[in-house]
């Protein structure tokens, strides 16, 4: 067991790696000083989601297995956390906007703007699969999946899933600001509530079901009727 978890971690190092120099050094760093294209920054965004989510479901598949079958053998209980962490995030999460609002209720992250641009300039499947479905699972193998299931001790879960809430939160600001920082509270908020649902109900699946819902719908729309 302890030599299948050090397996686990580096193959999940070599997973974070990939995802850090895709979107942080590439996205956040490298773009704030050669101006590309934005199909192509999208393009690449959506390949790393696609190969990455594939690969975390690769490693993490003994996971997945375990808590599709939590589903099918304790539909009632599992249905329960699914239900609660799922209101949570959206009452918590709406609060958690009130500061940005009250500061500067017009102001937008890069993020808002991004989707708007994609209309039309990509197949509309493509970026169902790869922002509203791949993404989410990318994220939560990265930031929840992997270091909550690679922590043996429920003292230590509950400090990565602090620390994941926060690096959750920070990966997704475009800049160090006053305003971007209060946007991007409801992204610590969330990763609370899907690490905290994860660790009490012992189910992979749910934080990915509730990510998936989170970005979905936004992502169908954008393509698909605005």
């Amino acid at each position: 067991m302890l030599e299948q978890n050090k397996k686990g971690f580096k193959l999940f190092i070599i997973l974070l790696l990939a995802y850090m120099a895709v979107h942080v050094l590439y996205k956040k760093i490298f773009l704030q000083f050669i101006d590309m294209p934005m199909q192509f920054s999208v393009m690449l965004q959506m390949i790393s989601y696609i190969v990455l989510g594939s690969v975390g479901v690769v490693l993490f598949w003994n996971e997945l297995k375990e808590g599709i079958s939590l589903w099918k053998e304790h539909i009632g209980k599992t249905l329960c956390f699914f239900v609660v962490a799922y209101v949570l995030d959206i009452l918590l999460s709406n609060l958690a906007f009130f500061p940005i609002m009250l500061l500067n209720p017009e102001y937008q992250s890069l993020n808002e703007h991004s989707v708007a641009e994609l209309q039309g300039k990509f197949p509309a499947l493509l970026l169902i699969i790869a922002l509203g479905i791949m993404g989410p699972v990318t994220e939560e193998v990265i930031f929840r999946i992997a270091p909550i299931s690679l922590t043996e001790k429920k003292g230590k879960r509950i400090i990565v899933v602090l620390v994941t809430a926060v690096l959750f939160m920070l990966v997704h600001m475009h800049a160090f600001t006053v305003e971007e920082f209060l946007y991007n509270i409801p992204h610590f908020v969330t990763g609370l509530v899907y690490g905290i649902v994860m660790v009490l109900s012992r189910n992979v699946t749910i934080p990915i079901l509730l990510h998936i819902m989170n970005n979905l719908p936004a992502i169908v729309v954008a393509t698909l009727f605005l």
